[in-house]
């Protein structure tokens, strides 16, 4: 795989780059996100469709 061109540093905030990021020179596997049962759950009755329409064989919505 090869290197990718990164900026010195990345960040979210347009003003006074409030919210600095790490880059890396290469793609890194990502890290597991832990989410709380109840929001995992509020996002599945609003969002449901969405998971249904790219994720059905991942999530079990039944």
């Amino acid at each position: 795989m090869g290197r990718l061109t990164v900026k010195p540093h990345e960040s979210d905030s347009y003003y006074r780059f409030k919210y600095p990021h790490r880059t890396y020179p290469t793609i890194k596997p990502l890290r597991p996100h832990p989410i709380p049962p109840r929001i995992e759950q509020e996002i599945l009755k609003n969002f449901g469709w969405f998971f249904e329409q790219f994720y059905a064989e991942t999530f079990d919505m039944k």
